[in-house]
C-alpha cells in the first residue's frame, strides 16, 4: 500500500480548514453548528497525529495566553455581573474557541508564511457565496439586485455572509496587485455582485476601503506624492460614485441605508428605524462606561441597559460592548493582541514581503467593522485574529535570522582582523 505522503496530509488539513471556515459561515445560527465544527477539528487533529507520527508539539505562545486570558476574565465578570450565567456561557465560547484555535495554531505555526491561511480565509468565503448563489438561486440574486431590495437571511445572517465575502474579494485583490493575476478573480465579479445585493453597508466599506487601501500603499511604494494625489482622486471618485448611484433605482436600497446611517449619526435625525435603535443603544453602552470605567457590569449583560430602550440586545458595537460589560480591563485584555500585532508588524517588517501589507490591511478593516457589529466571540474573528498574529510571529522570527546572520563573521572579515 503506497504511504501518504506529508504534503498530502497538509493538503488535507487545508481542505479541512477551508470546510472549518464554511461551517463557521454557514451553520453559525444552528446548535449543531458546534458539533460540526468540533468533528472537523477532531479530523484535523487525526491528520496532525498520522502525519507527525503521533507526537504533538505544544510550545507556548502569546495566542494561547491571550484567549485564555480573556476566557477567564468573562468567566471573572460574573463575581460582579446581574446575570452571572451569560458572563460564564461567554466565557465557556471563548475558552472552547481556544482549544480549537490551539489546535490550528500547532500546524500551521510550522510554516514561516501565513499564505496558507490568507487562501483558506480567501476560498471560504468563495465556497460561501458559490452556496449562497446556489440557496437563493441566480433569477433571485439578480431580481433582488434590480430591485433595489436585499437578500433576506435565511440559513445565515446576511450581513454575516457579505462580510465573508468582502473578506475573499479584499484578498482577492491583494494577490492580482501583488503577486499575479489568476483564473480565480474571475469569481470577484459575482463575489461583488453577492455583495451589492445584500446591500451590507459594513461588507462595502470593507470592499471600497480595503482595495483603497491596497491601491494606495503599492502605488506609496514607489512615490508618496502620487499616492497622496491618487488617494485624493480615489475620493472624489467614490463621492462621484455614491452621487450617481443615488439616482439608479437597482442602488436605491443600499444608498438609501448608507443615507440613514449618516443622517442618524452626524445629523442626529431620523433616519431608518435599524439605525435609530442602534445609536440609543450605544448612548446607553457609553453612559454605562462612565459609571463602571474599571470592570463594566459583567459580560454579555448588555441586553440589561438595554431592557429600559424596550429592546434586549447587544450593544451592536464592539468596542462600546466590551466597555461597558468588561469595562477599560476586558477591552485592553481583548484589544491587546492588536497592538502587539501592530508593534511586531511595524517594528520588523521587512520591505519584501507584501503578506505584511494584507495583514496590516486585513487589521485595520476590521478594527474599522468593530465600530458596527460585537465580535468578541465570534469564531471567524479569532481564526483572523491568528492569521494576523502568526504573520507578526513570522516576521519578528525572520528578522531575528536576518541579525543573527548579519552579525556572524564572515572568512575576509575574519582574515582582516587577523592582519
Amino acid at each position: 500500500m503506497k504511504k501518504i505522503s506529508k504534503t498530502t496530509y497538509n493538503n488535507i488539513i487545508w481542505c479541512l480548514t477551508v470546510l472549518l471556515l464554511l461551517s463557521f459561515a454557514i451553520f453559525n445560527q444552528y446548535t449543531w453548528g458546534s458539533l460540526v465544527m468540533f468533528s472537523i477539528i477532531g479530523l484535523i487533529l487525526v491528520c496532525m497525529l498520522i502525519c507527525d507520527k503521533g507526537k504533538i508539539s505544544l510550545e507556548f505562545s502569546k495566542f494561547y495566553l491571550y484567549i485564555i486570558v480573556f476566557a477567564l476574565f468573562c468567566m471573572a465578570s460574573s463575581l460582579w455581573a446581574k446575570d452571572k450565567f451569560v458572563a460564564i456561557e461567554k466565557g465557556i465560547t471563548v475558552f472552547s474557541l481556544f482549544i480549537t484555535y490551539a489546535i490550528l495554531f500547532m500546524f500551521y505555526y510550522r510554516f514561516l508564511s501565513v499564505d496558507r491561511l490568507l487562501k483558506a480565509i480567501l476560498w471560504s468565503g468563495y465556497l460561501v457565496v458559490i452556496y449562497s448563489i446556489y440557496s437563493f438561486g441566480i433569477d433571485n440574486i439578480i431580481a433582488t439586485f434590480m430591485s433595489g431590495s436585499r437578500l433576506p437571511s435565511t440559513f445565515a445572517n446576511i450581513n454575516g455572509l457579505a462580510i465573508v465575502a468582502s473578506f475573499s474579494f479584499v484578498i482577492d485583490a491583494y494577490y492580482a496587485l501583488y503577486r499575479e493575476i489568476k483564473v480565480r478573480n474571475v469569481l470577484m465579479l459575482p463575489t461583488f455582485i453577492f455583495i451589492l445585493a445584500t446591500a451590507s453597508r459594513k461588507a462595502l466599506v470593507f470592499v471600497v476601503v480595503g482595495v483603497a487601501l491596497l491601491v494606495f500603499i503599492k502605488v506609496a511604494m514607489k512615490n508618496f506624492v502620487k499616492a497622496i494625489a491618487l488617494l485624493l482622486i480615489m475620493i472624489l471618485g467614490a463621492l462621484a460614485v455614491y452621487n450617481l448611484m443615488g439616482r439608479i433605482s437597482i442602488f436605491s436600497g443600499l444608498v438609501e441605508r448608507i443615507d440613514s446611517l449618516i443622517m442618524v449619526v452626524f445629523k442626529h435625525e431620523g433616519g431608518v428605524s435599524g439605525d435609530v435603535w442602534r445609536v440609543a443603544y450605544q448612548e446607553v453602552g457609553i453612559e454605562q462606561f462612565f459609571k463602571t470605567p474599571i470592570w463594566g457590569i459583567g459580560i454579555d449583560n448588555s441586553y440589561l441597559i438595554t431592557s429600559p430602550l424596550g429592546r434586549e440586545t447587544y450593544l451592536h458595537n464592539n468596542y462600546i460592548e466590551l466597555l461597558a460589560c468588561g469595562g477599560l480591563v476586558g477591552f485592553l485584555i481583548y484589544y491587546s493582541i492588536y497592538f502587539y500585532i501592530f508593534y511586531n508588524l511595524f517594528k520588523y517588517k521587512d520591505g519584501n514581503d507584501s503578506l505584511t501589507i494584507i495583514c496590516i490591511v486585513l487589521a485595520i478593516l476590521i478594527l474599522i467593522m468593530d465600530f458596527g457589529m460585537v465580535t468578541y466571540y465570534d469564531k471567524s474573528n479569532y481564526f483572523y485574529i491568528l492569521t494576523l498574529f502568526l504573520h507578526s510571529e513570522n516576521v519578528k522570527y525572520k528578522a531575528i535570522r536576518r541579525k543573527e546572520k548579519s552579525n556572524m563573521p564572515t572568512r575576509n572579515n575574519m582574515v582582516a582582523a587577523f592582519n
